[in-house]
């Protein structure tokens, strides 16, 4: 088992608050001639006998053999979504991106890394080219390393492709080129630096790498109802009821805030906090005008709905449910 840090990390993307703009914690597209010491540390661990990390015509150049490159500053979600990104032309094997455990290459648990990685591990004498892995391990206080995930994902070498890697408070979200390849439940809600690593001598080439934070959005779930829109119906409403995940007060949810589809908001009144589905989890109540919901649904078949709206704090939440359309006269 592989028990090395792993870094290359970068926070992915759960459900980010699209509307609401993003805070850049840290940023370098390694301008100059020399590595800004003042944001990064160098790591050579202890099978490291050489490295050549060095900056030159915009990019970091890792090159050498067990050479971690970390961000001093450490980021964590604390309630708000955290994502790494950069941009980086993979060139072998062993080269890694993402949030690790710092200078010292310590795996002292509890801790987890996040990352991507060209490191084939099931077969340690060499990477697969064109393909990396969104890997996360997880190091308890005692014992060995658990994978938590291992997703082996085509992506060509040699070329540059973006790289994120989003922490929420609740999960890990991997993306290449903006695309989401993979996630997993998040292990730890520490602090974690931002780390490029090389583990052989093939050059990696990084253009930039930035740590942004999002407010998070929290998963609601909502139930529509009915299930079947009739649209001959006479109906003067559309009833939906929203639950939040423990931690969460429904009685904290700002009723002004709440839209469906993004175009029909709730009716202030009437609503009500209940427990609607008997599963011992409190729901608030909310209703919309049928007829403003039907004019931006379909003529008929099957649609998803999307309610979101604000915590008092200004915590978004969002959840989903499908329903089925038909056009029948009674």
């Amino acid at each position: 088992m592989k028990t090395r840090v792993l870094s290359v990390m970068v926070c992915m993307m759960a459900v980010v608050n699209v509307a609401s703009p993003s805070t850049q914690l840290f940023f370098d597209d390694f301008a100059g001639t020399d590595l800004d010491t003042s944001q990064w540390s160098v790591f050579v661990d202890a099978l490291g006998y050489y490295h050549w990390p060095y900056v030159a015509d915009g990019l970091l150049h890792s090159q050498g053999y067990h050479t971690r490159i970390d961000s001093i500053p450490t980021f964590a979600p604390m309630g708000q979504s955290v994502i790494a990104r950069a941009r980086i032309r993979l060139g072998g094997d062993y080269h890694e991106f993402g949030f690790g455990v710092g200078a010292g290459g310590e795996r002292a648990g509890p801790i987890t890394d996040y990352y991507f990685d060209t490191y084939n591990r099931f077969d340690e004498s060499m990477g697969r080219e064109d393909y990396v892995h969104a890997l996360s391990w997880f190091q308890p206080a005692s014992g060995s390393p658990i994978n938590l995930l291992d997703v082996e994902i085509p992506v060509t070498w040699y070329e540059f492709h973006e790289f994120a890697i989003e922490r929420t408070p609740s999960e890990v979200i991997y993306s290449i080129d903006g695309q989401e390849v993979a996630r997993v439940a998040d292990a730890f809600a520490g602090a974690l630096p931002v780390c490029v690593w090389n583990a052989r001598w093939d050059l990696m080439l990084t253009d930039w790498v930035e740590v942004v934070t999002e407010p998070a959005i929290v998963e609601a779930t909502v139930d529509i109802d009915p299930d079947t829109l009739n649209l001959k119906s006479k109906g003067k409403w559309i009833t939906c009821y929203i639950e939040l995940p423990e931690g969460y007060d429904v009685g904290d949810i700002d009723v002004s805030t709440i839209m469906l589809n993004g175009q029909v908001p709730a009716e202030s009144r009437p609503t009500a906090i209940s427990d609607y589905d008997g599963d011992g989890i409190a729901d608030l109540m909310v209703k919309f005008s049928r007829s403003a919901v039907q004019n931006i649904l379909p003529a008929e078949g099957e649609a998803e709905i999307t309610v979101a709206g604000e915590l008092a704090d200004g915590t978004a939440f969002e959840g989903k449910d499908t329903i089925r359309i038909i056009d029948k006269g009674k």
